[in-house]
């Protein structure tokens, strides 16, 4: 049986528990030996304080927190019975030894398994992991999702290749064999143990972040508005530990991907990395990026692009639409010239009760009409997509941009949505 089968209480507490068994099952065995030479007192002490004694042993060797007060008692009580044995016997290095180190166990026991000892170590454990990194992936969803021990151990088969065994027990061992692994424990947190390292698999049924509206206030992006309003569940793959804790933590977030990538499908939302700070819309393009294990590529472009709500009365947008009005001219000119390789005018959108500013690449211009297609999707359009036809005039709007040898010409608004977005991140 290897030592991580074995219930150990650390390696301090052993010095307490271990002594403790061995000076019970050393009373047990002495009065067995010497039963015919002992006084009676001797044997009543060997049976009546060993046998326990071994048992508290046992007990507090498995951490049982009701034998810290009768360990302590057993060696008062054979504190006394050596100490009485120096009153009545005389002076013996041996009895005053025994005495000595009952007294001392009897500290120890009372010292390590107190409360005040558990508290510190779980302090000193909380604060060791605050310090060390949160190695994680997020997935947001529309909608919760079931997932038990049994469904995930087929996950992780197919994302990391070997045999994985489930149960709704608690995980009892870390699986010795590479090829094997276990999934343990019930929704929404679950444990899987592979190839030496932990991790934990969360599935929760309600929003991800404690208070989205803030957030939502604070980017001021309307895609993000929108996600966190509809945002139902999350799931999230964690690195507890690693056999081999040298290992770099960005190494091991290529096999968090490949279970995100299965884990992933259409009820996702966006995908989230806390450590970093780094958020996408969700896309299935990125699901192979993850396969690859590439996350830099998974968040490296924005998958949509995000629609800031800026005020109409903001200094630094109003100047950005006159410049783009007042150079409008300039646009029009290179259009009919045809020597860019893109054109697109910014202009608002309104279905119903929604106006959005969206970009639109410009396919003709004909009097004050300029008719093109959308050149992202909406937020919340209705039916528009990107690549719907649409007509605007010209006093409608309020930015515009052309290409030409790969240098773009226009986009007015551009600096001025920089500075909104930094001054909102800062805020918040």
């Amino acid at each position: 049986m290897s030592l991580s089968r074995f219930p150990y209480p650390g390696f301090d507490r052993a010095w307490t528990a271990g002594p403790t068994f061995l000076m019970g099952l050393a009373l047990v065995i002495l009065g067995l030996v010497r039963w015919s030479t002992l006084p009676t007192s001797g044997i009543v002490v060997c049976f009546s304080i060993g046998m326990p004694l071994a048992v508290m042993g046992a007990a507090l060797w498995c951490e049982q927190s009701w034998a810290r007060i009768p360990g302590v008692g057993l060696f008062g009580a054979l504190a006394l019975y050596f100490g009485w044995l120096l009153a009545t016997s005389g002076w013996s290095w041996k009895t005053f030894g025994g005495l000595l180190f009952a007294l001392w166990m009897m500290w120890e026991v009372w010292k390590d398994f107190s409360p005040r000892s558990y508290a510190a170590e779980e302090e000193a454990a909380q604060a060791a992991v605050a310090d060390r990194p949160l190695i994680s992936l997020v997935l947001l969803l529309r909608r919760p999702r079931h997932l038990d021990a049994r469904i995930l151990a087929r996950y992780c088969s197919t994302a990391w290749g070997g045999s994985f065994t489930a149960t709704e027990g608690e995980l009892s061992a870390m699986p010795e064999s590479a090829t094997e692994g276990v999934v343990a424990g019930k929704p929404p947190l679950l444990i899987v143990a592979f190839n030496g390292r932990l991790h934990l698999v969360h599935n929760h049924n309600q929003p991800y972040f404690d208070d989205p509206a803030s957030i939502a206030n604070a980017t001021g992006d309307l895609r993000i508005r929108q996600l966190l309003a509809e945002n139902r569940g999350w799931m999230a793959v964690d690195l507890i530990c690693a056999r081999d804790e040298t290992v770099d933590p960005n190494d091991h977030y290529p096999r968090l991907a490949l279970l995100i990538a299965e884990l992933a499908g259409p009820d996702c939302q966006a995908i989230y990395q806390p450590d970093e700070g780094r958020f996408n819309h969700w896309d299935e393009s990125l699901e192979a990026k993850l396969r690859q294990g590439d996350l830099s590529a998974v968040f490296s472009e924005n998958v949509r692009l995000p629609v800031i709500e800026v005020s109409d009365e903001d200094p630094r947008m109003k100047a950005a639409v006159t410049e783009a009005r007042s150079r409008w001219q300039e646009f029009e000119t290179a259009f009919r010239a045809g020597t860019a390789s893109h054109y697109s005018v910014k202009a608002p959108i309104t279905i119903e009760d929604q106006t959005e500013f969206i970009w639109i690449t410009v396919d003709a211009i004909q009097g004050e009409e300029i008719r093109g297609k959308l050149g992202n999707d909406p937020v919340n359009l209705g039916n528009l997509r990107m690549g719907t036809s649409v007509v605007v005039t010209r006093s409608e709007v309020t930015d515009w941009v052309y290409i030409r040898d790969d240098i773009p010409t226009g986009l007015f608004s551009l600096k001025a949505l920089g500075e909104i977005q930094r001054e909102r991140s800062g805020d918040s």
